[in-house]
């Protein structure tokens, strides 16, 4: 819960949820959302930064497709939501199939093929229903990396060459999924073991210089303030106005010189480097406004 600034502590209590919870309720909120997009056809998102053409407040969106899209692709979409810069944008993502726990075509599923030569396929100890059976596990298996290989009735196969030929086919695809999984995982192993050696060496200490100004008291900054008031909502989703934001800033630091610049740039930034969506406050402070919460600021000094 939202509460008024505390002007005896000259303090905010900004809410009782913190940046993290914030955030984690969002990627809940957004998972059930992709989930029911993938379920209507959608399997690729991108995430753009919609610069209104006619002026008002910047705003984040997720734009769906059901194929991979070119930029042109992109560009067209974000032109058709009103924006006037077309190339403020998150590269394509693919989306996630809900009911595969491992992740889809990111985690090939290794499948062994060293025993389906044609000699042993052709043996005496194959019958029909034995190939069909082989023939239907492989089938089984592709559809797990994302192929779309039916299962074999038995009738299918007029003959046990023909049913050979077709379980051939299917192992020469298991193969090339099994050489794309073995040189996924050696080259996620060769970034682990970069990352985790990087991670273990100190840190360089930074040169100290004779006129290094004072350190700072500990707490909060005011680009984290800000951030925070940035994603608090009201009853109706909405996010603050600036006004509100820029008067509890002050409140908290008082030699504080942020504007409604300073906002909207942190509220672009939050967006496309750390993907928050932050709410649309449709009620934004006019540059008199701005002047005149400052002058109101220099007042009270």
């Amino acid at each position: 819960m939202n509460t008024t600034p505390d002007t005896r502590k000259g303090t905010v209590d900004l809410s009782e949820k913190t940046l993290q919870d914030l955030q984690a309720e969002e990627d809940r909120k957004q998972a059930e959302f992709e989930a029911k997009m993938f379920k209507k056809g959608m399997r690729w998102a991108v995430d753009a930064c919609i610069h209104p053409e006619h002026g008002g407040d910047d705003r984040f969106v997720t734009i769906y497709f059901n194929t991979e899209p070119a930029d042109a692709d992109i560009k067209k979409a974000i032109k058709k939501n009103g924006s006037c810069v077309l190339d403020d944008h998150r590269a394509p993502r693919e989306l996630k199939d809900p009911d595969n726990k491992e992740g889809g075509k990111a985690m090939k599923t290794i499948i062994d093929t060293s025993k389906l030569t044609k000699g042993q396929l052709e043996g005496p100890d194959n019958k029909m229903g034995d190939l069909v059976t082989i023939h239907n596990a492989l089938a089984g298996a592709l559809r797990k990396n994302g192929h779309e290989f039916n299962d074999a009735g038995p009738k299918t196969f007029s003959t046990k060459s023909k049913a050979v030929n077709r379980i051939l086919i299917l192992a020469e695809f298991a193969k090339k999924d099994n050489e794309k999984a073995t040189s996924k995982a050696a080259a996620d192993g060769e970034l682990k073991a970069s990352t985790d050696k990087k991670a273990d060496q100190p840190a360089p200490e930074p040169p100290k210089s004779k006129n290094a100004a004072p350190k700072r008291a500990e707490g909060p900054t005011i680009r984290q303030v800000a951030e925070q008031l940035l994603l608090v909502k009201d009853a109706e989703g909405k996010g603050l106005p600036y006004s509100e934001i820029l008067k509890r800033i002050f409140v908290q630091f008082p030699d504080a010189k942020t504007s409604v610049a300073c906002l909207r740039w942190y509220a672009t930034h939050m967006r496309t480097d750390k993907g928050l969506r932050v709410p649309d406050r449709p009620n934004s402070v006019s540059p008199q406004r701005a002047a005149a919460i400052a002058a109101e600021k220099a007042e009270g000094e």
